[in-house]
């Protein structure tokens, strides 16, 4: 990305680099600000606070969602550096990405029984999400979680041809 294009970038849009670029008030062009790597989180069902990676993954799905694919917005009420949002995947894709890899990483970690309103997910996917689960707990079974691969990573190129 061109130094002043500014964004999150989402490379396989999970367990992926995000680069984060912000333009300041008196700025003339986006400048890099930090690179993250993101993991697929953990939900912690019984120490919530440590749960800032999937708060940061609910937060940029929930606004991309919500604004309809809109790639501009202000990060918070108050004024703050803009924010521009590249996501590589069309609007379906990350849908059934996000559900994906949530009721992944809950049957991996043991939680399918857990409460979804507790997950911090955006409501409109929590009905989905069960859904979703049950499913992925029916075509896997008892196999070896550990071995399950994120789907992702072999779709990447056909997302970003689905783009040019």
């Amino acid at each position: 990305m061109d130094n002043d294009e500014g964004g999150v970038v989402f490379v396989n849009c999970i367990g992926s680099d995000i680069s984060l670029w912000k333009k300041g008030q008196y700025d003339e062009t986006f400048e890099f600000e930090s690179c993250l790597l993101y993991d697929e989180p953990e939900y912690h069902v019984e120490n919530k606070e440590i749960n800032s990676t999937w708060k940061f993954f609910d937060h940029i799905t929930k606004r991309y969602l919500v604004a309809n694919g809109e790639n501009e917005f202000h990060y918070k009420e108050n004024y703050s550096s803009l924010i521009k949002v590249e996501i590589k995947t069309p609007m379906y894709a990350l849908k059934e990405l996000c559900l994906s890899t949530i009721a992944t990483r809950l049957l991996c970690n043991g939680h399918e029984e857990c409460d979804f309103k507790d997950l911090g997910i955006p409501k409109m996917l929590i009905i989905e999400m069960e859904s979703y689960l049950k499913d992925l707990n029916k075509i896997h079974g008892d196999e070896d979680r550990d071995e399950w691969i994120d789907w992702t990573v072999f779709y990447e190129n056909e997302y970003k041809l689905q783009n040019i």
